[in-house]
């Protein structure tokens, strides 16, 4: 499994990397944010070995964010997420506000976003309290 590789900067938003494996395709590390934050979120996904990448290039992928309760919460479609990396397999998106817009703790899935619905990489979000600036 790859650990979160988290506090780097890029463009005023912090980028996230958590790593995820499949067949038990439960990421190990979970993702970290305050309340009110936009930010974006990488994950890499392995597969059973927790070392050989999915290639999921040309899937077209969707994830689901759901709350402790397996209440929706928010779907980041197909057009908002990004295929990068070397091997494929590192997915690319921004988590909603609605997802940041109160402490909670919450469960994301990377699934194939028609047909089959096929889950490669689920996780946790952690979204803790942050106080608001006063102004």
């Amino acid at each position: 499994m790859t650990d979160v590789i988290g506090g780097v900067r890029v463009d005023g938003s912090e980028l996230l990397i958590a790593g995820a494996a499949t067949p038990n395709r439960d990421s190990s590390t979970p993702i970290n944010v305050y309340t009110g934050e936009t930010i974006s979120v990488s994950v890499l996904v392995y597969d059973t070995d927790g070392t050989t990448p999915i290639d999921l290039d040309g899937i077209d992928l969707a994830v689901a964010i759901e709350d402790e309760r397996c209440q929706h919460i928010a779907t980041v479609d197909s057009d908002d997420i990004t295929i990068a990396g070397s091997d494929s397999n590192l997915v690319e998106f921004t988590l909603p506000a609605a997802v940041t817009s109160k402490p909670r703790l919450a469960g994301y899935a990377i699934r194939v976003a028609s047909g089959a619905k096929y889950v490669y990489a689920r996780g946790t979000i952690y979204v803790q309290h942050a106080p608001a600036a006063v102004e």
